[in-house]
């Protein structure tokens, strides 16, 4: 998906930013969640994209405020600390 997203963004004339979501280490534990991060990394690196690591901007613990209260999806608080990273990064262009 990324590599077709990034040959559409080239002939349409548009930018790409990927941005990783990490789970809830609570509502939804995943022992692979770190290694398929770094695998979206070196493709974003290896097709010079930005990536915005959810894992250095997101709190996954138990008690975070950037979940939903129930089930694993982030909160409004969540969404907007992404919404954040992503349109700084989208200014350093």
């Amino acid at each position: 998906a990324i590599v077709t997203t990034t040959e559409l963004c080239a002939r349409y004339t548009c930018d790409v930013v990927i941005g990783f979501i990490p789970n809830s280490e609570f509502f939804r534990p995943d022992s692979r969640s770190d290694a398929y991060a770094e695998d979206i990394l070196v493709t974003s690196e290896r097709l010079g994209l930005i990536f915005i690591d959810g894992r250095a901007v997101l709190d996954t613990k138990k008690d975070s405020l950037e979940f939903a209260a129930k089930g694993p999806h982030l909160s409004p608080q969540g969404y907007s600390k992404m919404a954040e990273a992503i349109s700084k990064s989208a200014l350093q262009r």
